[in-house]
């Protein structure tokens, strides 16, 4: 079951590569819509899939798409994509700050799971090292154990972000009916909250929300 199951996996990752290397080839002839097309059916996308996505879109003239796949290149690529992809976020007209926390592609429960690690071993250590002092030991673990809920918190509301795909406005609640808050214009970035059925709560500019989920997209 375990070779079966890597039989799989190995076709799909070569069945990426493949496409990926295709979709290059029609993009290296400036044929973006052909290439953007063989892209977008790559499954597991890395931070070149996003970036060449992005150079394409932005050839179509297509700008609000240049700017989901550049942010999402940022998200997930090394120094050298995150910064091709803020050099090329400036040429479009939609605004490109704030960009993603540049490890929130970093699952939160992976996070937690290390630092509950990290907080294990330092109590095993404590617990014999400061035995004399224990107020000292427990003011210590509350410490690192408020600091690591802390950065998981961090790290997970940065990783929770969208952009508006196209104006759209804020409502009070998540039904076309609530009243209207604001407008958000096409190209903010916005916090994602939380979703129900076809609307998502967002927090822009200090203030929540509700907008249809047609209107943005995850980064």
């Amino acid at each position: 079951m375990i070779m079966l199951l890597f039989f799989f996996v190995s076709l799909s990752a070569q069945d990426a590569s493949d496409s990926f290397i295709r979709a290059n080839a029609l993009y290296q002839k400036n044929e973006c819509a052909a290439a953007l097309k063989i892209y977008d059916q790559i499954a597991s996308k890395g931070a070149a899939t996003w970036y060449n996505m992005g150079n394409c879109a932005y050839m179509l003239n297509d700008h609000i798409h240049a700017l989901l796949y550049w942010k999402r290149a940022y998200k997930y690529g090394n120094t050298l994509i995150q910064h091709e992809s803020i050099e090329n976020m400036k040429k479009l007209s939609f605004p490109y700050a704030p960009l993603p926390h540049p490890y929130s592609n970093i699952p939160p429960g992976l996070m937690q799971i290390l630092f509950f690690c990290i907080f294990g071993v330092f109590l095993i250590v404590g617990y014999f090292l400061i035995q004399a002092k224990r107020w000292i030991f427990l003011a210590m673990s509350f410490s690192v154990l408020v600091s690591a809920g802390r950065i998981t918190h961090e790290v997970y509301s940065a990783s929770q972000q969208a952009l508006i795909m196209q104006d759209t406005d804020i409502k009070a609640g998540p039904e076309a009916h609530y009243h209207q808050l604001k407008t958000v214009r096409a190209g903010t970035t916005v916090k994602l909250v939380k979703q129900k059925a076809e609307w998502s709560q967002i927090l822009v500019d200090g203030m929540r929300g509700w907008v249809e989920n047609k209107h943005l997209e995850k980064i």
